[in-house]
């Protein structure tokens, strides 16, 4: 009986960890989601103002996806969205953390890192981009946002807000480029 009760307990526990891995990551990236983005942000922020440790908050946006769909179908965009995620896996650090933001924003989350250091990768990852063959093809390119804490912020939210203002006035000038906050 006693065998038994474990062989069910040690099964169970498995179980609640497949289900808590899938319920933080994203299905087709396997980069977190959102919501787990938001836990490990909110963790972070609280130990870098703790320690005075610097991070910055990456939003990266694939430019005219809306068209890359329209032109080659869902299955090729959700094919650049998964290429996308295997360059960042490559390109960042394993101590950076990355996520499926929405539908084609991706956040990269780079404690101990300053502006300079976090544009020098970022600058990897449209290089990367740019020499993937099919995202070629497919013209897919990334703009990015850069915020720096605390500088441009002291909560997840201010962090990510000022990423994302970034981010867009990359947009509104053509987009494939990077700004900081």
């Amino acid at each position: 009986m006693f065998f038994l009760v474990a062989f069910v307990s040690a099964a169970l526990r498995g179980q609640v960890r497949e289900i808590f891995r899938e319920a933080q990551t994203d299905a087709l990236t396997g980069l977190l989601n959102r919501r787990a983005l938001r836990e490990v942000l909110d963790a972070q922020v609280d130990r870098m103002a703790m320690h005075g440790i610097p991070c910055v908050i990456v939003e990266l946006e694939i430019d005219h996806f809306k068209r890359i769909n329209d032109r080659f179908g869902h299955l090729e965009g959700d094919s650049a969205l998964s290429r996308t995620a295997a360059i960042l896996r490559r390109v960042c650090r394993a101590t950076d953390a990355l996520a499926r933001y929405g539908g084609d924003e991706f956040v990269i989350v780079m404690p101990q890192t300053t502006i300079m250091e976090a544009q020098v990768v970022v600058e990897r990852v449209q290089r990367a981009v740019a020499g993937d063959s099919t995202l070629r093809r497919l013209g897919l390119t990334l703009s990015a946002g850069l915020a720096a804490f605390p500088d441009r912020g002291l909560t997840s939210h201010g962090l990510l807000e000022a990423a994302d203002r970034a981010m867009y006035r990359v947009k509104r000038r053509g987009g494939n480029n990077i700004a900081v906050a």
